[in-house]
């Protein structure tokens, strides 16, 4: 039996995790949230490696394959020997929007390389904020308790609306706000790593067996129970939030 770790700082890289399972549907996962050092994006460079380093060994002890479901982390401090989601950089600078946290824009210079960009500060949080809500009603994923929030933090970018041709989501919990992103940019493109990244995993998967089990680890509170609804949210209206 085999099972793939996957890593992320909270709900965020449950985005990835429910790509993973349906490209590899007999594996076995274990999503380790390192929620008692959420949110990694705003902390200082060497609060980021501490946690990562101490997540992700303890990852290791319990997983075959691991997976950094958080661009911060891969960008931040790229562990050795694990698969990493990172930004898609691959368009033209001038006409691309990347939003990312704070300490993922910095390392990659983002704005040094002509890269467009937004204040995302609190966007993680927010999403965070929008999962546990929606847990609570246990109705769906509610875009609408974020929708004012986006439309705000992409109030510049709007203004060089004709000049962006494609958004760049550089950190997992933005996908959950993919189609608001697509709502006020509409002529663009959005992108994220995923796809990417399961193509960079399969041919390391394809020997594995396993039973489609998931499986949940917490650094902090357990919150298995809402992981598991947002994920089957997931799971079920895939195509709704563009995973």
């Amino acid at each position: 039996m085999s099972v793939i770790g996957v890593y992320d700082s909270g709900i965020g890289g449950l985005t990835t995790l429910s790509a993973l399972r349906r490209a590899l549907p007999h594996l076995d996962f274990c999503y380790f949230a390192d929620n008692s050092n959420s949110p990694f994006g705003t902390k200082p460079k060497e609060e980021i490696f501490r946690a990562v380093r101490e997540g992700v060994d303890r990852l290791r002890q319990i997983s075959d394959l691991q997976v950094i479901a958080c661009n911060t982390a891969s960008t931040v401090v790229r562990p050795e020997g694990a698969f990493l989601l990172t930004p898609v950089l691959d368009t033209p600078p001038e006409n691309t929007l990347v939003l990312s946290t704070p300490a993922t824009e910095k390392v990659l210079e983002l704005k040094e390389t002509g890269y467009l960009t937004a204040g995302t500060k609190d966007l993680a949080t927010m999403v965070e904020i929008m999962g546990s809500l929606s847990y609570k009603s246990r109705a769906e994923i509610r875009l609408d308790f974020i929708d004012e929030y986006v439309k705000n933090m992409l109030e510049t970018a709007t203004e060089k609306g004709d000049k962006i041709k494609w958004v760049s989501l550089g950190c997992s919990h933005y996908v959950y706000v993919k189609r608001l992103v697509k709502k006020y940019l509409k002529n663009a493109e959005i992108i994220d790593g995923n796809t990417r990244l399961i193509y960079e995993i399969l041919p390391h998967a394809k020997h594995l067996s396993g039973e489609g089990k998931t499986t949940f680890l917490f650094s902090g509170l357990n919150e298995s129970d809402k992981y598991a609804w947002i994920l089957g949210q997931l799971d079920k209206n895939a195509r709704f939030y563009g995973i």
